[in-house]
């Protein structure tokens, strides 16, 4: 009988990548269930998440973790996506651009003093934008401060103002390597749109510091694009995927061929607002969700009813989409949030998304036109975050499909029931 090693297969699968980065060269490793990667943990801990840090390594080693609750065992249900999302260097929002009242507010005397009148009244086209950008850049960034990065992560500076651009006016794409797209013109932004704009370029540069990416995606589109950009960045990271083996054979979850075709790329973030939305401001809820659980948040909508209720899920997760979650607080000025998981709640992504929803919540709902920015004056806005999954477990999973299935129509039902 041969004996199961894990770490021995991952190891291999971590030679066979060997020194080479990646460009040419993409090395996935897939465990059967996601929960057998707990044999591999020693490899790990040692050269998947500080392999970079501890032996100046990179890789871009993809780890496939099948993750779904589907009524099986404890040991056929959880890739333990808590524990790799635990191992994610990602600095606390609190020292990010879109966070610090400190750097929000040099931010604005910048835009006032480029446009010349008050923050309130204020616009810019984005070729200024751009420009102020690119000033801010060669006067070593106004003051501003950027402890988190270094001065390497400001490399290929111009992709990332079109990538900042693109997530401004579009839905997260990356336009890297497309010589052929442009900077919308003819745009005038508010003080708003320049906040916007400074904390996606901020996002997309202090990515290139953290440690590995964690997704779950939910479609075969985004699934394609998510193994096409680790291949085409122009930097290494390992990638490890969570997601479950319930959507291989799932009938909603297709593409169509166009969101495979040029111009289309991955997206870190997907909104479902239905077949019948309704306006934004009536939105009562907005549900964030990671993995297949949307799918059943889906048709449990339809069946009754809601409208009001909008579906985002986390397509990755780590490093945490800041930028497209401020995006859609603004745009549902007046829902409620919560977060749905199927998996326990000491473990899944709870405790990793709360914190970081909650401070962009603080930080998007301070007035522009407020003179300062102080954390006491942001928390008056503050939304709370609802959790609504399975109570807390030592196990990953009930065992049974019966008590599975009780457990499971609770969360449907809580999350359209009024709170």
């Amino acid at each position: 009988m041969a004996v199961r090693a894990e770490w021995w297969c991952l190891g291999y699968s971590l030679q066979a990548q060997g020194e080479k980065l990646s460009g040419s060269r993409l090395v996935i490793w897939e465990a059967q269930f996601g929960d057998f990667a707990n044999g591999a943990q020693v490899l790990i801990d040692n050269f998947i998440a500080s392999g970079e840090s501890k032996w100046l390594v990179e890789s871009n080693m993809v780890m496939l973790l099948p993750h779904g609750h589907d009524g099986q065992g404890p040991d056929h249900s959880s890739g333990r996506v808590e524990r790799f999302l635990q191992l994610v260097d990602e600095p606390s929002p609190d020292g990010f651009i879109n966070i610090s009242s400190r750097n929000r507010q040099r931010l604005l005397e910048a835009f006032e003093e480029a446009t010349g009148s008050c923050r309130s009244t204020a616009q810019m086209d984005t070729e200024q934008m751009a420009g102020l950008v690119m000033q801010l850049i060669q006067d070593k960034w106004h003051g501003l401060d950027l402890q988190h990065w270094n001065h390497e992560s400001f490399m290929n500076v111009n992709d990332e103002i079109c990538n900042s651009f693109n997530i401004l006016h579009t839905n997260d794409s990356l336009i890297k390597n497309r010589p052929n797209v442009q900077m919308p013109e003819g745009v005038l932004h508010c003080a708003q749109g320049w906040l916007v704009f400074c904390a996606a370029f901020f996002r997309r540069i202090a990515e290139r510091d953290i440690n590995m990416i964690v997704a779950n995606p939910t479609t075969p589109a985004n699934y394609f694009h998510l193994l096409r950009r680790q291949v085409h960045r122009s930097y290494s990271k390992p990638l490890i995927v969570m997601s479950p083996k319930f959507l291989h054979h799932h009938t909603p979850c297709t593409s169509e061929l166009s969101e495979m075709a040029f111009g289309t790329n991955f997206r870190r973030l997907i909104i479902d607002v239905g077949e019948k939305p309704c306006a934004p401001a009536d939105v009562q809820k907005v549900l964030f969700c990671s993995g297949k659980i949307s799918y059943e948040l889906r048709q449990a909508r339809k069946k009754a009813k809601r409208n009001d209720v909008v579906l985002v899920r986390l397509e990755q997760i780590a490093p945490f989409p800041l930028d497209r979650i401020a995006q859609v607080l603004l745009h549902f000025p007046n829902a409620r949030l919560a977060w749905v998981q199927e998996e326990p709640r000491n473990q899944g992504c709870y405790s990793f998304v709360k914190d970081r929803i909650m401070h962009v919540s603080r930080a998007v709902v301070v007035p522009i036109a407020q003179s300062t920015f102080n954390l006491e004056d942001a928390q008056i806005g503050e939304k709370r975050l609802r959790y609504i999954g399975r109570n807390t477990a030592s196990s990953s999973a009930a065992g049974t499909v019966h008590i599975h299935r009780s457990q499971q129509q609770a969360i449907l039902n809580e999350c359209f029931d009024e709170w």
